[in-house]
């Protein structure tokens, strides 16, 4: 059974986490308020899943997230908080955080993100239907790297080791099939959220970002308007 650590400093939204987290089939092993609680709770014990808010008060769930990582632990991380900052999100992506959701929280949205990460009953590959000439070409989403439309009608698939092939289904469809381990940042644009390696100021336009995403073998920049941040988290 998967442990949680709880971190908010609000009593009600505590114990609703909380009944979540219970009708989930998990354990809550501590909550905390603040973030002296939550790290003495990682310095003399330990969690799977580390739920927390980015606003602790006089501290930051980001920095809980550091000195967690600095005593040689690596709880799963899962934001809730109500910002939209995008120096959070971009934050959120540098840290490889599990999810971010924003409050209000609802219990499907918490349990779409344990079905997708954390149950191993759902543990099996989630396979995205393409259609490429004639025939129909199934392909494992986490193979994906990045999807790029290239016409009207045409789309590129470039799957991690550098294969590609072009296909004629619709970005729209294929998102439909998608799990949130495929994102869009962009709407000519389907990538691979494992594989986002940072996100940098863009260099042609103003107040708007590239995502840099990589297999360790092919790299690729990608747009990303300012108001999609919040999307690819």
């Amino acid at each position: 059974m998967l442990s949680v650590c709880i971190v908010e400093s609000d009593a009600i939204n505590q114990r609703i986490l909380s009944k979540y987290i219970h009708r989930l089939g998990c354990t809550v092993n501590k909550i905390a308020g603040t973030y002296a609680e939550a790290l003495n709770h990682f310095i003399t014990s330990q969690s799977d899943i580390l739920l927390t808010e980015i606003f602790l008060g006089e501290s930051c769930g980001f920095d809980l997230c550091r000195s967690i990582h600095e005593l040689g632990k690596n709880p799963h991380i899962i934001i809730i908080s109500s910002s939209i900052q995008p120096e959070h999100f971009i934050s959120a992506i540098q840290m490889k955080v599990t999810d971010y959701i924003l409050k209000p929280i609802s219990f499907e949205r918490l349990r779409r993100v344990f079905i997708e990460h954390f149950n191993l009953a759902s543990d099996q590959k989630h396979v995205i239907t393409f259609r490429h000439g004639s025939k129909q070409v199934d392909i494992n989403e986490q193979d994906i790297l990045y999807i790029e439309k290239i016409s009207t009608h045409k789309c590129q698939v470039v799957l991690k080791g550098g294969e590609r092939f072009e296909s004629t289904t619709p970005l729209k469809e294929i998102c439909k099939q998608a799990t949130s381990h495929l994102v869009v940042p962009h709407r000519s644009f389907i990538i691979n959220r494992g594989c986002i390696q940072s996100i940098v100021p863009s260099l042609y336009s103003f107040d708007n970002y590239e995502v840099i995403i990589s297999d360790g073998k092919d790299t690729a920049t990608v747009p990303l308007p300012r108001r999609r941040l919040k999307y690819i988290v």
